[in-house]
């Protein structure tokens, strides 16, 4: 394990600790880890996913904690 996928964990965890009604896919979606397609390409049609394969663990590192302040900013944080 590297440490890119630690933090990845990392936040993850942080996330459902701070956010216990949320399922597992909604923190994916939630954390920008998955995306529908539209979020990216507007042309997309329906409710598929974007294919996150090519996205190297920095890519999704980042969306993530771009992320993370929106959610920090509406559930205090509390002790694990």
């Amino acid at each position: 394990m590297t440490d890119k996928h630690k933090a990845i964990l990392k936040i993850i965890e942080r996330f459902l600790i701070d956010n216990p009604n949320q399922r597992f896919g909604q923190a994916l979606f939630n954390l920008k880890i998955n995306e529908f397609a539209g979020s990216i390409n507007p042309q997309a049609k329906g409710h598929m996913l974007r294919d996150i394969y090519e996205d190297k663990d920095e890519a999704i590192l980042k969306r993530m904690k771009d992320m993370t302040p929106y959610y920090s900013k509406q559930n205090p944080p509390h002790e694990t």
